[in-house]
């Protein structure tokens, strides 16, 4: 269950103000929601329009206004994280804030008392005040996603799934929250209440290994699936990245206009010379530019295997998904299809692992962002283990002082290959790792102390 906490609260948890004096919220696993929070101090400056069309100033708000809007928002992090409100989806963040979700939803559980204190307290749906409380709900988290959309926070705010999948998640809502009812009315209801939902935070940058990402991956629909999960494992974009830069140039079709070259104009991958070349330090060469959060464009290095495999997947699945379709289909430059023949959208690959996760019956669920994250891990611990042997020294005697150090130029490189704007971002991986390594041993030397007293209590 998401907290709202004061400024005093928050830095009590360890949290540094963001905007004094105004609110922050916190996730069920303690982490800060960044854009929410950003978005609380903005609109308390009076820097947010209270229009969902136009972005104007205002003035600024007073301090029971900006904790109106915060126990808003908070209570719609609250309902994004409970895996009961929205079953198909599984459990959700901030940044997976979606209008479709807010309208479809988050306002009909409003408006129907699925979502409020009583139900949750009873099992008794109670409908909410719908002027004076539902809509200043839904405004405010339309407005909120509208406004973290707009200066980068997340991407994909206004995009939707197709009906029939909308259909799905309002039935399945439904039956739910029915369920609840029911069970309130026969056994205890002890296990019901949304905050002992526990979501797998990214944030934690504790990765799943590679056989569990492989069964994700295997778990996912055929066809063009499996090869996105795979590209944002090896590659570590952020989905709205592959969707939007991640296109076919023109020489893969064959002798084309040279105003567009492969590996250089922005979103289109290496040219076919470059795909098809035998030379063992191609590898240079595999790397396309690619703009991510806040228009930085950078480059992006592609695994020659994984450049081919692409390839692969052009000549034969992408071309066996467009036979017999429209022509205008066929001169599409996005690389990832879905069956319908368009492009593949940002939830079509969320929703497709959400299934996946299910399936699998996964309570820790690998995600697209969660594909980054070990991407960066394994990055980083390859890149040390080669600082390290290159320098001589053994990862399992390296003091903490060394892992820094030799870290410092694997850092650099996937601070560049992440994006990362702030490189206090990227050195909380090393921080991580070398941490971990230390940990280990602290334990095994704590281990090998207390054993005595583990073999008397044996021997008693």
């Amino acid at each position: 269950m998401a907290q709202l906490l004061t400024p005093k609260k928050a830095l009590r948890k360890g949290i540094h103000a963001i905007g004094q004096p105004f609110p922050y919220i916190v996730t069920n696993v303690d982490t800060l929601a960044d854009g929410v929070n950003h978005f609380i101090v903005q609109r308390g400056r009076g820097r947010v329009s209270t229009s969902l069309k136009e972005q104007l100033r205002t003035k600024p708000l007073d301090t029971k206004t900006v904790a109106q809007i915060s126990h808003r928002l908070v209570d719609h992090v609250t309902w994004l994280e409970s895996e009961i409100a929205h079953p198909i989806s599984g459990r959700l963040s901030w940044y997976d804030m979606r209008r479709w979700l807010i309208e479809e939803l988050f306002e009909p559980a409003l408006a129907k008392g699925y979502w409020s204190r009583e139900f949750w307290t009873t099992g008794r749906p109670t409908p909410l005040a719908y002027r004076s409380t539902v809509v200043p709900r839904v405004e405010e988290a339309i407005r909120c996603g509208i406004w973290m959309e707009r200066n980068g926070y997340i991407e994909g705010f206004s995009s939707a799934p197709d009906d029939t999948a909308i259909a799905q998640e309002i039935a399945a809502a439904l039956q739910s929250f029915e369920l609840i009812e029911r069970q309130f009315g026969s056994a205890s209801s002890s296990l019901l209440w949304p905050k002992q939902q526990v979501r797998q935070d990214p944030g934690a940058l504790v990765p799943p290994s590679d056989t569990e990402i492989g069964h994700v991956l295997a778990a996912l629909p055929s066809g063009t699936m499996p090869l996105i999960g795979l590209s944002l494992y090896e590659l570590g974009l952020r989905a709205s990245e592959l969707v939007k830069h991640m296109k076919i140039p023109p020489s893969w079709f064959g002798p084309s206009d040279r105003s567009i070259v492969g590996g250089t104009t922005l979103g289109y991958l290496p040219d076919l010379n470059v795909v098809l070349s035998n030379d063992p330090n191609i590898g240079v060469k595999c790397k396309w530019r690619v703009q991510g959060k806040f228009g930085k464009i950078r480059f992006v290095m592609i695994p020659p295997k994984l450049l081919r495999l692409v390839w692969k997947y052009f000549r034969t699945t992408r071309k066996a998904i467009l036979e017999g379709k429209p022509s205008r289909f066929h001169e599409a430059h996005e690389l990832f299809l879905n069956a319908r023949g368009r492009p593949v959208s940002f939830d079509n690959i969320s929703l497709a692992f959400r299934r996946a996760n299910n399936d699998l019956g996964r309570d820790e669920r690998v995600t697209p962002h969660l594909l980054r994250h070990a991407y960066a891990c394994k990055f980083l611990e390859v890149g040390l283990l080669a600082d390290l042997k290159n320098h001589g020294i053994d990862l399992s005697t390296a003091t903490y002082e060394q892992m820094m150090h030799s870290g410092e130029g694997v850092l650099i490189a996937l601070q560049a290959n992440l994006g990362h704007e702030d490189r206090e971002v990227t050195m909380r991986y090393l921080q991580q790792y070398a941490g971990r390594e230390m940990a280990f041993r602290y334990q095994t030397s704590f281990n090998t102390a207390i054993d005595q007293f583990t073999e008397l209590s044996d021997a008693a």
